[in-house]
């Protein structure tokens, strides 16, 4: 099992891992911008925060990976 293609697939599609204990990682779009020094546009983009206030009890990664992994969570 490959824990960093799950976080990142996980994040593709949702705003945020919490983990139990530790704390959350939490994704923020970023909007396009231009860089003046470069001349060019800066696509827009997604930055990873880490908030170790958030760290309340939430199965929806677990469920995630044992989803995938086929395998059973237990309670």
């Amino acid at each position: 099992m490959d824990i960093k293609t799950y976080i990142k697939d996980y994040l593709l599609v949702n705003d945020g891992i919490i983990i139990p204990e530790f704390g959350g990682f939490i994704s923020e779009d970023e909007s396009a911008v231009f860089d003046s020094t470069e001349n060019v546009f800066l696509p827009p983009s997604k930055k990873l925060l880490f908030k170790p206030d958030f760290s309340y009890k939430n199965d929806s990664f677990a469920e995630f990976v044992a989803q995938n992994e086929a395998i059973e969570l237990n309670a």
